[in-house]
């Protein structure tokens, strides 16, 4: 079976191809230079060629480069132009945006979505960091999920999951094929990657999320010598790393549900093996009036879909 074409890290390289800067693609992109390298990296160690010329100001394309670049540009293109008609709403009534961080779009809310019957029409999932203030006055409905601690200032707030991290491998890892007690694992053996989200949150940014350090003290008792292999910003860029590194990432048990229900992911020391967080993800909406229809049947849609895995998970 053929590889599955890596369409994000080409999007990735686009943006950095016709910057000729990792630090501007990023800034487009919304993640961190960083994270840009490592998806070009990535496409390089895929292809087994390099793409870019490193420079002592910064990158240009080289003759690879510069060939994939005019190849996939147009399809790039094409894609972006049929994701903003396929989002495109028809004049005359409300229509709801909810602002979600990245990977909760990604792997939690965006499959879900099909579930509700007003996506086609009504429901724009924007899939951003920033903060948006909540509002369901006029034609438009604002509304945000946001990961953190309660309360948030100015807006209401409901809790929708409370999470916990707990370690992840690839299906084909052979971890997921030889479990083993994690108090006896060689952890210097394995790349470890942690997710540490951008966010303007306090709690957050004074690096309060607990970590491998924390799950390893918890699970696998004092003394093991491990280290952090990588620090990224996205689920997506973690998972890929840890499939490129034949790596174990440290992952939100709600955001991966989904791929170790379908067994694309593996939980190699169980689902009972993992750490508590403070954070949570919740709903924010304006703290007066009353919701509209349209929110209100969202809202609904939303904490069933909540509670269905809150009860799944007991």
């Amino acid at each position: 079976m053929a590889a599955k074409t890596p369409i994000a890290a080409l999007a990735v390289f686009v943006a950095a191809a016709r910057a000729e800067s990792f630090r501007t693609a990023a800034g487009e992109l919304a993640v961190t230079p960083g994270a840009v390298s490592r998806r070009i990296r990535q496409l390089e160690t895929r292809l087994g060629t390099p793409l870019f010329e490193r420079l002592s100001q910064g990158v240009a394309l080289n003759a690879h480069g510069q060939a994939l670049l005019d190849a996939i540009a147009p399809g790039i293109d094409a894609i972006d132009t049929a994701w903003a008609q396929a989002i495109e709403r028809p004049a005359g009534g409300q229509t709801l945006s909810i602002s979600v961080p990245p990977s909760f779009a990604r792997h939690w809310l965006g499959p879900r979505m099909a579930a509700f019957d007003a996506v086609s029409s009504a429901v724009d999932i924007e899939a951003s960091q920033a903060f948006i203030a909540p509002s369901w006055q006029g034609d438009r409905i604002d509304l945000a999920v946001r990961y953190g601690r309660s309360p948030w200032p100015g807006v209401a707030h409901r809790r929708l999951m409370t999470d916990r991290l707990l370690p992840v491998v690839a299906a084909d890892h052979v971890l997921a094929r030889d479990r083993v007690d994690p108090s006896t694992l060689d952890w210097t053996a394995y790349p470890l990657l942690e997710v540490r989200w951008p966010a303007r949150q306090p709690a957050l940014m004074r690096g309060d999320l607990p970590g491998w350090a924390d799950w390893l003290a918890a699970h696998a008792g004092p003394g093991h010598n491990a280290r952090i292999t990588a620090r990224h910003s996205h689920y997506d860029e973690a998972l890929d790393a840890a499939n490129v590194c034949n790596g174990v990432v440290l992952a939100s048990h709600v955001l991966v549900a989904d791929r170790l229900a379908s067994g694309a992911l593996v939980a190699p020391f169980g689902s009972a093996r993992y750490i508590d967080t403070p954070f949570e993800f919740a709903l924010i909406t304006p703290d007066q009036g009353q919701p509209p229809p349209l929110a209100a049947r969202f809202m609904a849609w939303l904490f069933d879909q909540a509670a269905a895995q809150n009860c799944a998970e007991a």
